[in-house]
């Protein structure tokens, strides 16, 4: 019988292709609901690799063993060693299953215990296309606000706008031949944004409540707020609101840096700010430089702060916790 061995680690695939799928190794940091062979990661724990190994032992037999995973599904339709007349014997992680489905089987893991149950995620929950990082913000149609919500004097207003084009000027490198191309997504004030973008674009929010009217819309929604007077502070997150990301960078720029590149990266995104942005954490609060770090993570399946990053803010008198 030959085999297919395959794994995954951030969605970038390194396999070895082979006509019969006898087993699937998959690992994977996000919940990306992508199938993979016959298996498809349904939920993980953030902030942890999640993996899982299935293996035919023989016609409709499966061992399966897996680590810090929450829930998956099997999809068998087609499968040479699998036949849906009959009931499959499955055991994850030493507990026995035996059912019957014409193509597909879902677990979850409830208390600690394997269940065979489908998960489906909560209006709340992270689940795919809301699940983070920070980068997946600028990662599609996306929209930058500076904020005029205290009329700022003509020379604030001036420095809060350059700053909202500084971040949104993209250089993408397209290799030797094609060079560099640069692209400049949308910058307006907080006044005039209109309701189709709340819509269509993921917002990134520059300020805080009390400069950028955007940010104080969202107030009772968003799960922290850096206060005025934190001069020497920066705060970046990511968050969902009505089925869009807002990104709010609060105090200092998320690319401030003590290197002096100012958060700028090569590869294909040149000298963008966006390419600083955290492609594994949901949310980062820094002192004078963003290498400086507070407190950094993920926020948990629901879209709240872990306990031990809420510790670290309470201790800081310069965040307000929802």
């Amino acid at each position: 019988m030959l085999t297919k061995m395959v794994s995954f680690s951030s969605g970038f695939p390194n396999s070895r292709e082979t006509c019969s799928p006898k087993v699937s190794n998959l690992a994977r940091n996000s919940s990306n609901t992508t199938p993979h062979i016959w298996v498809t990661i349904d939920n993980l724990t953030p902030g942890t690799i999640a993996s899982i190994e299935a293996k035919f032992t023989g016609n409709n037999a499966i061992e399966i063993k897996t680590n810090d995973l929450l829930a998956f599904t099997l999809k068998l339709r087609g499968h040479e060693l699998f036949d849906p007349s009959k009931k499959i014997s499955i055991r994850i992680d030493g507990k026995s299953f035996s059912i019957k489905s014409p193509d597909s089987f879902s677990f979850s893991k409830e208390n600690g215990t394997w269940t065979n149950k489908k998960f489906t995620p909560g209006l709340t929950s992270k689940q795919k296309g809301a699940e983070g990082p920070l980068y997946e913000a600028v990662s599609s149609n996306h929209i930058y606000v500076y904020g005029t919500a205290d009329n700022p004097s003509a020379e604030e207003l001036a420095t809060r706008r350059a700053q909202a084009m500084d971040a949104a000027t993209w250089a993408l490198n397209r290799g030797f031949h094609q060079g560099t191309v640069l692209i400049f997504p949308r910058v307006i004030a907080d006044n005039a944004i209109r309701q189709s973008d709340f819509a269509l674009c993921n917002l990134v929010l520059f300020g805080t409540k009390e400069t950028n009217s955007v940010i104080a819309k969202f107030e009772d929604k968003l799960p922290m707020h850096l206060n005025e007077d934190a001069d020497d502070y920066g705060l970046v997150y990511i968050f969902p609101i009505n089925q869009r990301y807002v990104l709010v960078n609060s105090g200092l720029p998320w690319w401030t840096s003590s290197s002096g590149s100012g958060g700028q990266t090569g590869g294909m995104l040149g000298g963008s700010r966006a390419g600083s942005l955290s492609k594994s954490n949901d949310f980062l609060l820094f002192k004078e430089t963003n290498d400086n770090v507070v407190v950094t993570g993920k926020f948990d399946n629901n879209w709240n702060l872990p306990s031990e990053a809420i510790n670290k803010l309470k201790n800081s008198p310069f965040i307000t916790i929802k």
